[in-house]
């Protein structure tokens, strides 16, 4: 039986003694596509920081990879794991620093990096962004590079928050491509929050909706998936 890459079972997350988030047992298997979907304070950041280990847990288990996710080093955890949020800081820094600094996070030699970063740009059409200050860029400009150094540092998994958030019907299109060749061919564990289910569920291997932090229903297509990756 394969050991799921998350596994929670009565998680309960607080804030401020408020309960955010309680999952009484859920599992995320590896090299598929997971989407989150549900109202706005209906728990999906609260998830998603939670398995990027962002949150402490206040009760029940987390796992990751059959062992208690803060058993092991944030750097070590971090090295396998991208996580794009909703919300970024503009820094001083160039797009190509703040993108190879993301990429050669997992691992990556300096020269693959640039490689890696180099290839991402051509797929975004993002080239010309490279040599610009990341303060200089609009939000749309600023989420796209987000995601395409996340993409391109190709963790084990792969954490998104709200999968459309300042992207045009096109770009959104082709990202969503993009991932899901991750998937299919490099194994990549996606995790992906989003608004606007209607637009991102064809290429979940599993959707699922949160109510008030819990699960209130749970769609899979993992059959679907792996017979598409077997074809392939």
């Amino acid at each position: 039986m394969q050991i799921p890459l998350f596994s929670m079972n009565n998680l309960i997350v607080k804030s401020k003694n408020i309960q955010r988030l309680y999952i009484k047992s859920f599992d995320i298997h590896r090299g598929a596509i997971y989407l989150v979907s549900g109202k706005p304070g209906s728990g999906k950041t609260t998830l998603l920081d939670t398995v990027s280990k962002k949150n402490k847990i206040s009760n029940g288990s987390l796992f990751y990879e059959n062992s208690d996710i803060y058993s092991s080093s944030n750097k070590s955890f971090n090295n396998e794991l991208a996580y794009v949020s909703q919300v970024c800081k503009p820094r001083w820094f160039s797009v190509e620093y703040y993108m190879l600094q993301v990429i050669s996070k997992t691992n990556h030699r300096k020269d693959d990096a640039k490689k890696h970063m180099n290839k991402i740009c051509k797929q975004f059409n993002c080239s010309y962004l490279i040599d610009r200050k990341i303060r200089n860029l609009t939000p749309g400009q600023l989420r796209l590079i987000m995601l395409a150094a996340a993409i391109a540092a190709d963790s084990k998994v792969l954490v998104i928050d709200e999968l459309e958030q300042h992207l045009t019907k096109e770009t959104l299109r082709l990202v969503m491509k993009i991932l899901q060749r991750k998937s299919n061919y490099d194994g990549v564990s996606i995790i992906a929050s989003t608004l606007n289910p209607e637009l991102i569920s064809s290429i979940a291997s599993v959707h699922i909706t949160l109510s008030d932090g819990r699960i209130t229903s749970v769609r899979s297509n993992m059959k679907r998936s792996r017979n598409r990756r077997s074809k392939r």
